[in-house]
């Protein structure tokens, strides 16, 4: 693009002389990587860019991809205490760095001062610890195996991340950072038959592979550095000449960079010719060129401001690009800029003749080249806020567990006819002359049962209440019968309560709302995140609702900072935007501060009079704002139940938005519910709704859950410590230093201030404020604003903060006396930081002599393992799975969890909700196989026992012969060839799938013969069925009611199974 720009000609001709300095005066934005791209197509070869903090590389390294030049970013070392689960991805992400530049690839590195002295492997160790694979190579297993070790692998039973490796029989998975999904070698002896990649999570082949690199992940005593890879005349691009004076923390006695760097092609880049952020100043020598490129005005959504300015560069002749970060966005420009009458081309480059064009890419900031007659526009510029997209993971993740697999022995499971019970492990036995896996279980009074593995869908592991204090039943005993039934009549009664209140809101007259209009397409497109597949639906879900007749009773269930609130904005602006007024109402004054602020902000661009109804305000203030709602001037409203006061009344109230609505009282529910009656309703919870439930509830209330992280959150790394002042201190010096905020969470109000204290003493630069729940509320709302609007580096607080705040700013949580708080509450603690890009920590800190309770260790154990985003709904943190549904369902549910375990809950629920609806609910008969062939998974097939219940539990509810079918592929793929018990396991479940269909209770076969008995319920017509018996000629006879009985195939077990299927196919069709 630059080729016709004769400013841009010279620099090239200076560049490809290689001086010792070249200074590059007068860049503005994204510019300077537009020109640093551009050199560097010109003259390809391997670069270094210099940039001062980890946010500046990942826009630099963004726009230079824009631009055409492919670029890398180097991320730095982690900190000494905090390298938890996810520096492996760090150090992959270096290991692609140190191979690309050994390999003498033109790329670009980003780096920063912090990342420079990251060690690494010596160039000489890297390329001797390199690993080629191909198919057919020969090489000894263990010896591949000592590799893996040696280049920092981890041995692990299932590959889920970068850096693991596993070894099952035959097969040896590794996750090598030169894929980004993990590989799967078969080996036959120490010959490679195939290598394929695979999903993580499905654990599934996906695509086959010729070659595999195994990449050293940085083994000890790495002696190695970036720069030991870069050549000798590659040049240094350095973005802020000040970085050259930065002194690395790790390694103070080396001096600054720009001393380390001397003798290497450097390239400056400065705003101004002739001058130098560095402490030294300009360069002496260095040769200076001066391109002349302009910053662009800010339009911040005013689309008739923009609509002006783009008339007049039109009559100027300058071309224009608008920059939009994807598809659906530059959509959503090109509609916009319809709206105001300007027709914009689509574009796939920024040359082009075309007056006015939209680009798809990702570009941090616009800029104008007037000697080109070019201004580049992006969504900063055009939108206000720049629009972050997601940040997808460099590697795939998977999850390592699942509801079922994480039994351990010892834990309590709920066996849907024995009731509760305890699960001692998973024994192979032999009965009679059969061998087979069986469930150990044992019950009141040591009784134990032996549940064979095809009947584990009877199973689930008990999830309602605590389990040390679960009593287990008796085998036999009538109790739990009885616990079920009224837990069954209970169900059924709520079930007909939401039923009915469904049907009333079908029948009831709502308003209607318009279709989109062209302003809520401006205001949906100035959202500054890619939204999540899951939160687009429940947009259109709620719009679907709003323009319906009948009022909308909507749930929008999210984890913390999914994206909740923007669904609500969409939804407020629709309802304002066709005349309506909203109301939202939020438990804590806090909160609707916050929430104040944020619709406040979204609607700025527009008409729309947003105001604040909490007791927070003065009393003149809440008159001002009740005759607005009375008058129909205020447009939205947000507040605390002070809203549903007597005196609040709306002109033409259209929408209600509650937010976390189990944390009103019942009086407060009461009102709402009035309203409900006549007005769109939409609720937001943060507290996890689980699928099983969801499900459970589909066709008595109307819910969207929103399950996806925003992929550019970062897990939050979770650190479990003793109290200690160098661990607080460098956790807030830490913080500080990147310029964020801190949460010093101690849950004492006697004791905060000299906590307060402590920590300012930590820290005396830090601006430190202190707040809890019994400071006067102005005093608190002063102290919660200061810290959100950033006027504040460390909150130090009670508890509150758990309760919905957004500070994006805020990304490290320490949490005293962690040992006291609750799952729950530790996980709403944690989800308060780690919203935006940079990584996150909370330190949960426990006394300083390390005395902790057992429970109180299981919860810190289970909320250090789940940091996986979203693992409130994927993981099943449980404490909050049992919460949200009482909160949903009500409190005396919860006594019913408790009663009869979580899993089989859901399912009466589901039946209840069914039955109610008139669907049709027969139990389903499971039929007894009885052969004599037996089959199960050998542990040296499938060696770890809890994946072997999982493949077990997928086998018993195998629905049709699709699924079987899908099973073997995948146990082949996994494991490798099958061996005779689990083909004949597999055909015992394709029999099972069969007579299930039919209604078979049992099917016996055994020398040459086969007893076929079906349940009262079968579907089959008894007529059809006797017309098939007298047409067989003898081979079908009825043996009794109910029961068949066929003459099949003997000898060996494949002429019987096919025999047995051939039977129930026929039966089938008769």
């Amino acid at each position: 693009m630059l080729g016709d720009w004769s400013a841009f000609h010279d620099l090239a001709k200076a560049f490809a002389g290689g001086p010792a300095c070249l200074r590059i005066a007068g860049l503005t934005g994204a510019a300077r990587a537009l020109v640093v791209a551009e050199l560097l197509q010109t003259h390809p070869q391997p670069a270094l860019a210099l940039v001062p903090s980890m946010t500046d590389a990942h826009r630099w390294a963004q726009d230079l991809r824009f631009f055409g030049a492919p670029a890398l970013e180097f991320p730095e070392r982690e900190p000494r205490l905090w390298r938890g689960g996810r520096q492996r991805e760090a150090d992959a992400e270096r290991a692609v760095v140190c191979r690309r530049l050994a390999a003498g690839a033109p790329v670009v590195v980003v780096v920063t001062p912090a990342a420079f002295d990251t060690e690494v492997c010596a160039p000489a160790d890297f390329a001797a610890q390199t690993l080629r694979l191909a198919a057919v190579d020969r090489l000894d297993r263990e010896l591949l195996l000592e590799a893996f070790e040696r280049g920092g692998y981890e041995r692990v039973d299932t590959v889920v991340e970068v850096g693991q490796w596993s070894l099952r029989g035959g097969i040896v998975d590794v996750f090598s950072p030169s894929d980004a999904s993990p590989a799967r070698v078969e080996f036959f002896g120490d010959e490679i038959e195939s290598m394929r990649l695979f999903d993580p999570t499905t654990q599934r082949s996906s695509a086959s592979l010729d070659e595999l690199l195994v990449l050293p992940l940085g083994a000890p005593g790495a002696a190695g550095r970036l720069l030991d890879y870069l050549p000798g005349d590659a040049p240094i691009v350095v973005d802020v000449p000040s970085v050259l004076d930065a002194v690395t923390d790790d390694a103070p006695e080396r001096g600054p960079l720009g001393e380390r760097l001397a003798g290497r092609r450097l390239v400056e880049l400065g705003l101004v010719a002739d001058t130098s952020s560095a402490a030294a100043g300009p360069a002496p020598g260095a040769v200076e060129c001066a391109l002349d490129t302009h910053a662009v005005p800010q339009f911040g959504g005013r689309f008739t401001r923009l609509q002006g300015e783009l008339e007049r560069w039109r009559a100027e002749g300058v071309r224009v690009r608008l920059i939009a970060a994807d598809e659906r966005q530059a959509e959503h420009v090109r509609q916009i800029l319809r709206e105001h009458r300007l027709e914009a081309a689509p574009a796939t480059a920024l040359g082009g003749d075309e007056p006015l064009a939209v680009l798809v890419g990702e570009c941090s900031s616009g800029f104008a080249i007037p000697a080109l007659g070019v201004i580049v526009l992006t969504e900063g510029e055009l939108f206000g806020a720049r629009r972050r997209s997601l940040r997808r993971p460099k590697y795939q993740r998977g999850a390592a567990l699942t509801a079922f697999t994480d039994l351990q022995i010892g834990d309590i499971v709920v066996h849907e006819d024995h009731g509760l019970g305890r699960y001692l492990g998973l024994k192979a036995m032999t009965i009679g002359d059969r061998e087979g896996d069986f469930l150990l279980l044992e019950y009141a009074e040591g009784s134990r049962l032996y549940l064979p593995v095809e009947r584990l869908d009877l199973i689930s592991k008990y999830l309602g209440g605590d389990a040390g204090a679960a009593r287990l039943d008796r085998l036999g005993g009538a109790s739990w019968q009885r616990v079920k039934e009224s837990v069954r009549a209970a169900l059924r009664q709520m079930a007909e309560e939401l039923l009915k209140l469904y049907a009333q809101r079908a029948v009831a007259e709502g308003h209607a709302f318009a279709p989109d209009a062209p302003w809520q397409r401006e205001f949906e497109a100035a959202f500054r995140f890619e939204e999540t597949p899951d939160q687009l639906r429940a947009i259109e879900d709620v719009k679907r609702d709003m323009e319906a007749g009948r009022p909308m009773d909507r749930l929008v269930a999210g984890d913390v900072g999914y994206g909740k609130t923007e669904v609500a904005l969409r939804a407020a602006f629709k309802a304002v935007a066709d005349g309506m007024q909203v109301a939202v109402l939020v438990p804590t004054t806090v909160l609707a501060q916050q929430h104040w602020s944020t619709f406040a902000d979204r609607f700025a661009a527009f008409p729309v009079r947003v105001e604040l109804l909490s007791r927070f305000r003065s009393p003149k203030e809440q008159k001002a704002v009740a005759d607005g709602l009375r008058r129909g001037t205020v447009d939205v409203v947000i507040g605390t139940h002070r809203l549903l006061s007597k005196d609040v009344a709306f002109k033409t109230l259209g929408l209600l938005i509650v937010d976390e609505e189990h944390r009103f009282g019942v009086v407060h529910k009461e009102r709402t519910k009035r309203l409900r009656a006549a007005v769109d309703v939409l609720a937001l919870t943060a507290t996890p709704i689980p699928r099983t439930l969801y499900m459970s509830l589909s066709g008595a209330r109307d819910m969207s859950v929103i399950e996806t992280a925003p992929l550019d959150r970062l897990p939050v790394e979770t650190f479990v410590r003793r109290f200690s002042k160098a661990v607080i201190k460098e956790a807030l010096e830490r913080e500080l230093e990147r310029g964020g905020q801190v949460f010093f969470v101690h849950n004492r109000v006697q004791s905060l201030p000299t906590m307060a204290r402590f920590v300012q003493d930590l820290v005396p630069d830090a601006r430190v404020i202190m707040g809890h729940g019994q400071m006067k509320e102005r005093e608190l709302e002063a102290t919660m604003v200061r810290f959100v609007t950033g006027q504040a580096d460390v909150l130090v607080s009670t508890a509150i903060v758990e309760s919905g705040l957004d500070i994006p700013a805020s990304n490290t949580i320490i949490v005293n006396r962690a040992d006291r708080f609750g799952l729950a509450q530790l996980y709403q603690l944690r989800g308060r930081v780690g919203r935006e890009r940079q990584q996150a920590y909370a330190y949960l800190l426990v006394p300083a002599d390390g005395r902790v309770d057992e429970p109180a260790q299981r919860r810190l154990r289970v909320l250090q393992e789940l940091t996986e985003l979203g693992s409130g709904f994927k993981l099943a943190l449980r404490d909050l799975e049992i919460r949200g549904a009482g909160n949903l369902l009500g409190a005396e549910q919860h006594g019913h969890i408790a009663a009869v375990g979580y899993d089989l809950y859901s399912k009466l629920l589901a039946e209840a909700v069914r039955e109610l609806k008139g669907e049709p609910t027969a139990a389903a008969v499971e039929p007894v196989i009885s052969v004599a062939a037996e089959g199960f998974l050998p542990d040296d097939y499938v060696p770890e026992v809890n994946q072997r219940l999982a493949l077990y539990k997928r086998l018993a509810g195998a629905a049709g012969e699709a699924e079987v079918a899908e099973l073997r592929v995948e146990l082949q793929d996994r494991f490798g060839p099958l061996p005779e018990p689990a083909e004949r396991l597999l055909d015992i479940v394709r029999l099972r799938v069969a007579a299930r269909a039919l209604g078979v209770e049992k099917l016996e076969a055994g020398d040459g013969a086969a007893l076929v008995t079906f349940s009262p319920v079968t579907p089959l017509d008894p007529a059809r069925l006797v017309r098939a018996i007298q047409a067989s000629r003898g081979r079908l006879r009825m043996k009794r009611e109910f029961t068949v009985e066929a003459a099949v195939a003997g000898g060996e077990w494949p002429s019987l199974r096919d025999s047995l299927l051939r039977l129930l196919e026929e039966l089938g069709r008769s």
